[in-house]
């Protein structure tokens, strides 16, 4: 997770790094995160979340959410299926 001030703290960017090609190409994709307990979690804590989509606009947001920590996974970065 990217931990950023959002929202006076009650929430976080939640997400993974995607590589398409190669990790100069390497991006950060996801969405906001709303919590009450936001301040609890770390930029680099990883996290399982649960909740409801929200979107409006081109603002998508994960509400009424559950965050659980959670280990890392074996493989941190994101690989597009190949054909």
């Amino acid at each position: 997770m990217d931990r950023i001030r959002y929202h006076e703290d009650d929430g976080f960017f939640v997400g993974r790094t995607v590589v398409t090609c190669c990790l100069e190409d390497a991006e950060f994709m996801g969405l906001v995160c709303l919590c009450d307990d936001a301040a609890d979690y770390s930029h680099g804590d990883w996290v399982n979340v649960y909740g409801t989509l929200h979107s409006s606009g081109n603002v998508r947001e994960l509400v009424d959410t559950t965050v659980m920590r959670a280990e890392a996974p074996k493989e941190i970065y994101l690989y597009p299926a190949e054909n």
